[in-house]
């Protein structure tokens, strides 16, 4: 078996491409950090594809401007990834920003599954907002478009990870 990992940033991803790696698993991990950031990481060397392009910006921007531009951050790294997906029978993104991607792996024969990192989207948009205003904050809600794209990861996958014990 040979699985791909998408994921824009850290997260737990890397963990996971290290344990793929030790079964002989692991066939691409394709992240928006850039190389000099993964010195670390060089047991995964061989795999990582770095697209750093457009989210090294949308990190800059958001520090110094305080405006996220996660949607756009997002959507043109799935479409970058969509472009250059290794050969794979299983592909891994993490939500809202996988969807361009799971059909093209989908295409080629490949599972997909999608993981959300934290509660779903829905409820993490509600009681985000519901606790802003009880403590009287102002919280941006999660971009409409984010939310859409991840309900949609959502239906197209094969099966969806959450964090559980």
């Amino acid at each position: 078996m040979r699985v791909v990992i998408s994921a824009p940033a850290r997260y737990h991803f890397f963990d996971l491409g290290r344990q793929l790696n030790q079964r002989g698993l692991l066939a691409g991990f394709m992240t928006g950090y850039p190389m000099f950031k993964l010195k670390d990481d060089a047991d995964l060397a061989p795999y990582i594809q770095s697209l750093p392009y457009f989210h090294v910006l949308y990190r800059a921007v958001s520090f110094v401007t305080g405006h996220e531009l996660e949607y756009w951050d997002r959507w043109l790294f799935d479409l970058m990834v969509s472009r250059c997906l290794p050969p794979c029978d299983v592909f891994m993104g993490i939500a809202a920003s996988c969807l361009k991607t799971s059909h093209t792996a989908r295409a080629h024969g490949a599972s997909v599954v999608v993981d959300r990192p934290c509660t779903h989207i829905v409820y993490q948009n509600r009681i985000l907002q519901e606790e802003a205003k009880r403590e009287d904050l102002f919280v941006e809600p999660i971009d409409p478009r984010v939310i859409k794209a991840e309900l949609a990861e959502y239906d197209y996958a094969d099966i969806v990870t959450v964090p559980s014990k």
